[in-house]
């Protein structure tokens, strides 16, 4: 399975403001886009990343993994300027 960098960024985007309206302003897309964006991905894993709290996503132990693993990521081997080394797809494997 392989999850884009988009959507990787979106996916830390929402764990961080805990919102897919907000998340999607700071990227720019529309709420609606981010928020299949994360059902794309948590479909590819089979799993909810996020807890639904209202109308607030909250990462649950699913998503905290992969939130980790996104900060470990940038700070590989491409951190240069040129975004031509960085990979365009990761591999998350169960």
């Amino acid at each position: 399975m392989k999850i884009t960098l988009r959507q990787l960024q979106i996916f830390v985007a929402v764990a961080r403001t805990s919102s897919t309206a907000e998340a999607g302003r700071s990227l720019p897309l529309s709420q609606s886009a981010t928020s299949a964006a994360i059902n794309d991905i948590e479909n590819l894993l089979g799993t909810l990343l996020f807890d639904r709290v209202g109308k607030r996503l909250v990462l649950n132990d699913n998503g905290r993994l992969p939130f980790r693993a996104q900060s470990a990521c940038w700070k590989g081997p491409w951190t240069s300027n040129s975004s031509s080394s960085m990979p365009r797809t990761v591999s998350l494997r169960n």
